[in-house]
């Protein structure tokens, strides 16, 4: 499980004077691998690669360049973990909770089995079938 979700994988995009605000005020660029980095140099920047939750900042020791990075997993899990307890849930609850809980709202709202197979990534619409 990753909890490094690329904001581009939400609808919408920040006006260009407040996506240059969040690249200079919260370092806004990433550490992509040394292969796709040489190919597109510019993609650190650009919102598609930009994380949901940046966990800090880092700073290259060759370049001085500054940037982001993702939270840890487990950083996400104690955090949900300290929640359940002061909640006072009894429960098991996990991150993959709210995947279950989201696919099973958005059934209920409505939407079509194969748009919430589509946001789940199933490759089967028989595993979100399980959501009805």
């Amino acid at each position: 499980m990753s909890t490094a979700a690329p904001l581009g994988l939400f609808p919408g995009k920040p006006t260009p004077r407040l996506y240059d605000r969040i690249v200079e005020v919260l370092y806004g660029r990433v550490d992509l691998p040394h292969a796709l980095a040489r190919k597109y140099p510019n993609a650190t920047r650009e919102w598609c690669w930009q994380f949901v939750f940046p966990q800090k900042r880092w700073v290259n020791p060759r370049t001085g360049e500054q940037g982001r990075h993702h939270v840890h997993e487990s950083l996400v899990q104690k955090a949900i973990k300290a929640a359940v307890r002061r909640a006072g849930l009894t429960k098991r609850v996990t991150s993959h909770t709210f995947r279950h809980s989201f696919a099973t709202h958005l059934l209920a709202d409505g939407y079509e089995i194969r748009t919430v197979q589509e946001l789940l990534g199933h490759k089967d619409v028989r595993t979100t079938m399980i959501y009805r």
